[in-house]
């Protein structure tokens, strides 16, 4: 298993457009990648569909080989 973490303190660095690319990319090549959307906006969720999630900790898959977890209360899963 690995860990890749796209993080900058500072906003608008392009954090979540590099995530939800290298998950997009990374999907087409590997078995199974799950992506964890620790920012209270929700960009990366809404991104893959379209809506923003309802509750915390919410999972959903959008395809076979890649799930999101929105999780803005950066709670340990």
């Amino acid at each position: 298993m690995s860990i890749i973490l796209c993080t900058q303190h500072k906003g608008g660095a392009g954090k979540t457009t590099l995530a939800v690319h290298l998950a997009g990319i990374l999907a087409t090549q590997l078995i199974r990648i799950l992506l964890i959307d620790c920012d209270t906006q929700q960009n990366s969720w809404f991104f893959y569909f379209g809506w923003k999630a309802c509750t915390p900790l919410e999972t959903k898959e959008y395809n076979d080989r890649l799930s999101i977890i929105w999780n803005p209360e950066r709670e340990t899963i």
